[in-house]
This record gives C-alpha cells, sequence and structure tokens, in this order.
C-alpha cells in the first residue's frame, strides 16, 4: 500500500483486513468483466448456440439482399431502421443470417441479437442492450474506456431499465466520443449497422413494443444519428405493429 495516500492524517489505526483499489486499467476490465457476465451469447450471429443457422443459398434472394446492402451503404438516408417483414416461412431470418454474415465480413457491422423462443436468454428483451454494448465495445473501441468505467461504477447498472441501459452505456458514450473532430472521425472509420432478427420471437407483446421505444430513443438522442451510427435491421414483429403507422424513422421491406 503506498503510504501517500494517508499523508497528513492524524490519529488514524489500521489493524488487519485487506485493500483493494481499483484505478485506470483495472477499473475499466472490472466493469467490462460485470458487463460480459451479463450478456445472452448466444445471441450472436456467429454463436456456438446457433451452429448452422438457415441461411439463403447462394444465388437467392439477391434483389431484396441488393436492397438491404444499399441501405446500408447509404450515408444520407432518412430512415434510422429497416424493417424486414412478411409472412412465416418466407426467409426472413435466413436473409437476417446472410445479411449479417456479409456485413460481419466486410466490417459494416456493429452488433447483432437474434431472438429465439426457445432459448431463456434470447426469448426476452432483458439481456438486448448488454449483449449489442458488449458488441460495440469491440466494433468502437473509442467506448470501451468510458464503458468499463460505467460499469465500474454503478455495478448494478444492468438492473435498471432498459432505456436506462442504453442511456449510460450507449448513447453518453457515443455523444462523448462525438463532441471532439477527432472522435467524430472515429466513428465515422467504424461499423455502422446493427442487425436486431426475430423481434416476434421475444415473447412479451409488450417487450416487442419496448424494444422498438428504446431503439427509437436511441436513435433520438444521439447526437451522431445524423451520420447513421445505428440503424437497424430490424426482421418481423407481430402484426400490431404496421410500418405505415408506427415509427416514422423505419424503413419496411417486405419479402
Amino acid at each position: 500500500m503506498n503510504a501517500s495516500m494517508f499523508r497528513d492524517a492524524h490519529n488514524t489505526s489500521i489493524s488487519g483486513g485487506s485493500f483493494t483499489i481499483n484505478t485506470g486499467e483495472a477499473a475499466i476490465k472490472s466493469g467490462l468483466k460485470l458487463l460480459q457476465d451479463n450478456i445472452a451469447s448466444g445471441a450472436f450471429h456467429d454463436s456456438d448456440e446457433r451452429f448452422d443457422p438457415p441461411k439463403c443459398h447462394p444465388r437467392t434472394r439477391e434483389a431484396v439482399i441488393a436492397k438491404i446492402r444499399n441501405w446500408i451503404k447509404t450515408n444520407d438516408r432518412e430512415s434510422f431502421f429497416l424493417w424486414l417483414y412478411g409472412p412465416a416461412g418466407a426467409g426472413k431470418s435466413a436473409i437476417a443470417q446472410t445479411i449479417a454474415e456479409l456485413c460481419f465480413e466486410e466490417e459494416e457491422a456493429a452488433a447483432s441479437f437474434f431472438f429465439s423462443r426457445s432459448s431463456d436468454e434470447r426469448k426476452v428483451e432483458t439481456f438486448l442492450i448488454s449483449t449489442l454494448v458488449y458488441q460495440l465495445t469491440l466494433s468502437i473501441p473509442e467506448i470501451r474506456d468510458s464503458v468499463g468505467i460505467v460499469m465500474e461504477n454503478d455495478p448494478k447498472l444492468l438492473s435498471r431499465t432498459l432505456k436506462s441501459q442504453a442511456k449510460a452505456l450507449i448513447i453518453r458514450p457515443l455523444n462523448e466520443l462525438a463532441q471532439s473532430a477527432e472522435g467524430r472521425a472515429a466513428l465515422q472509420a467504424r461499423p455502422r449497422f446493427i442487425i436486431i432478427d426475430g423481434l416476434d420471437e421475444c415473447l412479451k407483446v409488450e417487450g416487442q413494443q419496448y424494444v422498438l421505444d428504446v431503439l427509437s430513443a436511441i436513435v433520438t438522442e444521439l447526437t451522431v444519428r445524423s451520420s447513421s451510427l445505428l440503424p437497424a435491421g430490424l426482421n418481423s414483429i407481430s402484426g400490431m405493429y404496421s410500418p405505415k403507422t408506427h415509427y416514422s424513422t423505419l424503413l419496411s421491406v417486405l419479402i
């Protein structure tokens, strides 16, 4: 222990015990470990839990894939969310998987979350933000330290609402990074596409609605949203949500 910690102290008595003081990189790693321990790793596009997922056969669905890829590459888009929807069995998840593989291979995708009602961690919205944030610290490493410190300072953050998690772990770190010209340049060079597949696999309809509300709030509050940092490919959502009547930032693609 460094004696300078107690310089000018008076009438101090310390007997036994041990002290752990996290500063700098140690605090960051501790916070990131808390985050890592509270994600749904099976939701990754290439997770072992999802081994051999459905995807498009070669030279099939080329038109819709091309439309989505063109949308991803458009920087001055008016819509920040792309909603891929259609009847059951139309191949939405296969398209989402194919897009994910293409985009991650070309470093265009920042994160993904594949819902599934057959998985305890993926049939609820609970782990959505933490899982996305974990991947964002890898695809946008400039926010890694900020996220780690936030988690270290508030170890129970992931027990709060998804909106609170998103504000603390996505909105604030990205907005702070964008305050400098150097930070904005770094963001422009990083992947900016998030894929969320099978939102209708989230068991509670209220949870599906809540996910949309949270994503919409993220886009609204990001100061860098004009650079399309967080567009999201949304797979099918139960029929109560019409792309023509909800969320003006949605671009719908019927397959």
